[in-house]
């Protein structure tokens, strides 16, 4: 690859994940710290869902994914 143009493709990389990561993070003010799925609202529900949507298209590994999600699920 070019040397120039692989530059280029890391730098949109990197701008990628963090604002991947930061729109999770947004999304994620509407949820409690530990959540129990049980007590989520229906929007919370839907921001849950679309949290792990986008994980799952950033980490393909589903143990892997499970382990470094965004949402921390309360341990019963």
């Amino acid at each position: 690859m070019n040397p120039d143009k692989e530059a280029i493709y890391l730098q949109n990389m990197q701008r990628s994940m963090v604002e991947v990561y930061n729109n999770i993070e947004q999304l994620l003010t509407t949820i409690p710290e530990d959540i129990d799925e049980s007590d989520l609202t229906p929007d919370q529900c839907d921001v849950v869902l679309a949290v792990e949507a986008i994980e799952s298209e950033w980490i393909i590994d589903p143990e892997i994914r499970k382990e470094m999600s965004c949402i921390n699920w309360t341990e019963d």
